[in-house]
């Protein structure tokens, strides 16, 4: 006759030389802990087995891998509670026959998994003393209760899986910590690299999903004028919907977040008051949980970040995840103020070009508005012709100031009303090139001075100062000189009235190839009346505009005066 304990021996050799090996350099915990499992369900005949490990925050038990009847992956247990919360606290296996009867247990997790639990084995899953979690088996098919040999057989296994997880949770914690560094010195190499605001943001919230394991992140600045926080980057679902999405300060998550310069860590965001529910309505998403930091430098909060649905099995972002962000959100800080203040000089450089443009106008009243208007004419030109970024800034400016150079300019000369002789020609043709030498030595100007220099130049090699042909003339000089071509024939003159645009175009037309370039006819012809009507109308009303508050201006000076 056989001997049962012979029998179990035998299995539980058998076990152990089955997963021996599969406990080894394993860097994939679901495989293996599926795997074991299976395994002690198929050697111990139980119904229902599971791994439950704490979260990073160490405050709750999560549901992490299960195999046999029960549906647990994802439910949690508070730090101490029911039968596994004891047992992970306490460090202490358990056997119990009948779950019913013991006080411990939390009833509610059979309700959750549509399971009814009879009788259970916990084991404390531990390493060098530290608790990760527990492993349950449940209920013998044969409605047996468990041995306390099986019990030994289980602790030894609980104790490879528990040294197997330990591992793998070191190895994805350093592989997290490279990607974060990298990250990071990622965004300080692209703050040395650019001061273009999106694609910054772009480059470095891209990554920010996949580190943070979130299903989305978005960027939000202040607009102050308006009390609002408005997205200016989003990604990952619903990101079309978020973009240039707007919240009042002070409320929502990330309203709070920017209002009150404090992180907000939500880990159920819909029994939580303070998530705006606007934005789930308006994008059909649905929030679960949310980590969004401030963007403060120099004690002011310009925006906040935002991640959204933690991709792991509890769903919550961690301490660790709030610490990444938070260093990110310095670095976005600094780049976004660098951002702003390099546009406030920019539009410093604007509108002292524009004004000094303006000024050039009055001087020679037969143009007033020429400049303004033949700027926007170059600027559509360009961008026909995929022309953008730092590019298209140079040729708005070469545009904007082609006649600076009229400054050296004798008004005996400039404002002579009768034509002009050979040597006051010579004179007047020397514009461009005092333009180009009052320009070159200014650094946001260099490029510009070029248009400058050659926005009299002719495709056919017939114009001046330098007889520049072809292409030999720069892109925005040969588009430039269609603009220009097209606000003197449409402008109104004293001694005559402006020609329609079938005119100004059928003399552009007849120039191409000799004047003008024929790409740039080309790119003309392809900007309907209508646009070009629209550029003119809108040029016009802002120098009305101008010129009504200058006078307002002078009779309010003169009136102090008096």
């Amino acid at each position: 006759m056989t001997d049962p304990t012979d029998n179990w021996h035998d299995k539980e050799m058998a076990l152990f030389h089955e997963l021996s090996h599969a406990f080894y350099s394993v860097l994939d915990l679901e495989p293996l802990i599926q795997t074991v499992l299976e395994k002690m369900l198929d050697t111990l005949g139980a119904q229902s087995g599971s791994v439950w490990l704490f979260s990073e925050s160490q405050d709750r038990l999560v549901c992490r891998f299960q195999s046999g009847l029960a549906l647990l992956v994802g439910a949690t247990l508070g730090a101490g509670e029911g039968i596994s919360g004891w047992v992970a606290q306490t460090q202490t296996p358990l056997l119990i026959n009948d779950v019913t009867a013991d006080p411990r247990w939390a009833s509610r997790i059979d309700a959750e998994s549509q399971f009814t639990t009879r009788s259970l084995m916990s084991v404390p899953l531990m390493v060098r003393g530290q608790s990760l979690g527990v492993l349950n088996l449940s209920n013998k098919t044969d409605r047996s209760p468990f041995r306390q040999d099986e019990l030994a057989m289980v602790e030894v296994l609980a104790g490879l899986a528990a040294l197997a997880i330990h591992n793998v949770q070191l190895f994805e914690r350093e592989r997290r910590q490279r990607e974060q560094q990298a990250l990071l010195q990622r965004v300080g190499d692209l703050l040395h690299e650019t001061l273009d605001l999106d694609r910054l943001l772009q480059r470095v919230f891209e990554q920010v999903p996949r580190i943070l394991q979130a299903e989305a992140a978005s960027v939000w600045l202040v607009d102050d004028q308006l009390g609002m926080v408005m997205c200016r980057l989003a990604t990952g679902m619903a990101a079309d919907q978020l973009q240039h999405m707007k919240v009042p300060l002070g409320q929502g998550v990330v309203g709070l977040a920017a209002a009150t310069g404090q992180t907000v860590l939500i880990a159920d965001a819909g029994k939580d008051p303070r998530v705006f529910r606007q934005v789930d309505q308006n994008t059909g998403f649905v929030t679960r949980s949310l980590l969004t930091v401030p963007l403060l430098r120099r004690g002011r909060c310009l925006g906040a970040l935002q991640t959204v649905n933690k991709l792991t099995a509890d769903g919550a972002f961690t301490p660790s995840d709030q610490e990444l962000l938070e260093r990110l959100a310095d670095s976005a800080a600094l780049a976004i103020e660098n951002a702003q203040l390099f546009t406030d000089l920019e539009s410093s450089y604007e509108g002292t070009l524009d004004a000094l443009a303006g000024a050039l106008d009055l001087r020679d009243h037969e143009t007033q508005g020429h400049s303004r208007r033949v700027t926007e004419y170059t600027v559509e030109l360009a961008r026909q012709a995929g022309v953008n970024g730092d590019d298209m800034i140079q040729v708005r400016r070469g545009a904007l100031l082609h006649d600076i150079g009229k400054i050296g300019v004798p008004d005996r000369v400039l404002l002579k009303p009768g034509p002009l002789d050979d040597e006051e020609r010579a004179e007047m043709r020397r514009h461009p090139l005092l333009g180009y030498e009052m320009l070159v030595g200014i650094p946001f100007l260099t490029r510009a001075a070029e248009i400058v220099l050659a926005h009299q130049e002719r495709y056919d090699g017939e114009g001046y100062p330098c007889r520049l042909k072809g292409e030999d003339i720069p892109l925005g000089a040969r588009l430039f000189a269609v603009a220009d071509t097209f606000d003197a024939i449409t402008s109104d003159r004293p001694y005559r009235a402006g020609r329609p645009y079938e005119v100004a175009a059928a003399e552009i037309k007849k120039e191409s190839g000799k004047q003008f370039d024929p790409l740039a006819v080309e790119i003309f012809q392809s900007v309907s009346p209508e646009k070009w009507q629209a550029i003119r109308s809108e040029v016009n009303e802002l120098v009305e505009q101008r010129r009504l508050a200058m006078q307002s201006l002078a009779r309010a000076l003169v009136g102090e005066q008096k």
